[in-house]
């Protein structure tokens, strides 16, 4: 894409400005990887990626839902009472953050000692920014403010970055120096949400019951939905150890690239369904679950054939190991984008114990066949039930969708309305 195209879809607000954004934050995430990668191995790879996965599963463990609440309070009406109460229950979230920062640090992280447990402490008492960072994102969605959704979701991996590349050129990269640097990131990136989405601290406010009541009908979703996708990485440390759990993380950070699209498309499609009624609403039901399949399979599939050429020469060949992982996860991408638009599409119509169900169902899935294939097959094993647990998802909330067989059938049309979905806005 030109930069004349891309100042084009900035000043245009268009929707698609949350795929170029996506795919701005996993190409930085490439980046990162084989930073971290090269200076650390693939053990010192597996005890970070734990460890950071851990910090963005702890704070929506924590938000008990209450972002997507937020989000669908914001696209039913202007009001900012929800998001306020939000922030307050934010600063309440800082003392069990710490009891789990305490649980963690001496459970699933009781091998990355040294220097790096206090990073490991800190940043995980520090999540509760993220849930505001989270609610803040969810207003910004529901009013299609994409322009500020970008800049907030591409800010911390370039602070990342930033940081990642000033510590490899020092020589300076460990295990806690690449902590403290998403730690850093992500305070600023917090802050710098809190001051786009400027709400002032005096006006009305949603009473904390009803709102903790409505975010309890999204909260197993919210959770089975983080589990779902990050749990694994945290299992993994202590059950097949560092190196096989690095091998792992590189394969799912190629593996996963096609959620780029998925999430762009759950964003753009969020609105129309959240609006429409009837027939009309099953049209852009239909059209979406067909779009996330759509993209999903021709990316993979581009994927698929330029991984064995990208993992040597980006990672460096004792990551050649990942490939296997990264084929496998490309096959879960299939399923992992049909139940990420589909997901969204269900929040919209405000059905969240239909993805709780949803979500702890492929939980359980995978983590069941995680201990039972992770230690014979190590990282290809991981990837296999995180793929059945993806096809659990899809099955489970596609079916919730109340989308007619037919509604599954591909259409000459899908292309364009895909592209129009990435590109432009549903009509």
């Amino acid at each position: 894409m030109s930069f004349r195209k891309f100042t084009r879809l900035f000043q245009h607000n268009s929707p698609s400005l949350l795929v170029v954004g996506q795919i701005l934050v996993s190409a930085m995430g490439l980046l990162t990887a084989p930073i971290i990668a090269q200076s650390l191995g693939p053990s010192g790879r597996g005890e970070t990626a734990a460890v950071i996965t851990a910090f963005n599963l702890v704070p929506i463990l924590l938000a008990i839902g209450i972002p997507t609440v937020v989000r669908r309070d914001s696209a039913l009406s202007s009001v900012s009472a929800s998001l306020r109460t939000a922030r307050i229950l934010c600063l309440v979230a800082f003392l069990p953050a710490l009891g789990m920062a305490f649980l963690l640090h001496h459970t699933a992280f009781a091998t990355v000692v040294g220097n790096a447990s206090v990073p490991v402490i800190i940043g995980l008492t520090l999540t509760p920014l993220t849930i505001s960072w989270l609610c803040d994102i969810g207003v910004l969605m529901a009013r299609e403010r994409y322009r500020a959704v970008f800049l907030i979701k591409v800010l911390f991996p370039f602070l990342n970055l930033s940081l990642l590349v000033a510590l490899w050129v020092a020589s300076s990269a460990t295990t806690a120096t690449v902590l403290w640097a998403a730690i850093i990131a992500k305070v600023v990136t917090s802050l710098a949400s809190f001051v786009i989405v400027r709400v002032p601290l005096q006006g009305e406010y949603t009473p904390v019951g009803p709102l903790l009541r409505s975010s309890w009908r999204f909260a197993g979703s919210s959770i089975g939905e983080a589990a779902t996708n990050r749990l694994d990485q945290i299992l993994l440390l202590p059950l097949l150890g560092a190196y096989q759990t690095g091998i792992y993380a590189v394969g799912v950070t190629i593996g996963t690239l096609p959620l780029a699209l998925a999430q762009g498309m759950g964003g753009a499609f969020y609105g129309p369904v959240a609006r429409s009624e009837g027939r009309k609403r099953q049209r852009y039901k239909g059209m979406g679950i067909r779009s996330g399949i759509l993209s999903a399979v021709l990316s993979g599939a581009a994927l698929a054939v330029a991984s064995p050429l990208i993992v040597p020469l980006v990672f460096g060949q004792e990551f050649i190991a990942a490939l296997p992982v990264i084929f496998v996860c490309l096959v879960g991408s299939v399923f992992m984008c049909a139940a990420f638009v589909a997901s969204s599409m269900l929040a919209a119509e405000g059905k969240g114990w239909h993805l709780t169900i949803g979500q702890f169902a492929s939980l359980g899935v995978s983590v069941g066949l995680l201990y039972w294939w992770g230690p014979a097959l190590m990282a290809p094993g991981a990837a296999w039930s995180s793929t059945v647990g993806y096809l659990v998802l899809a099955v489970v909330v596609c079916v919730s969708l109340q989308i007619p067989l037919k509604g599954f059938t591909p259409r000459k049309s899908d292309f364009a309305n895909t592209f129009n979905a990435l590109f432009r806005r549903i009509k």
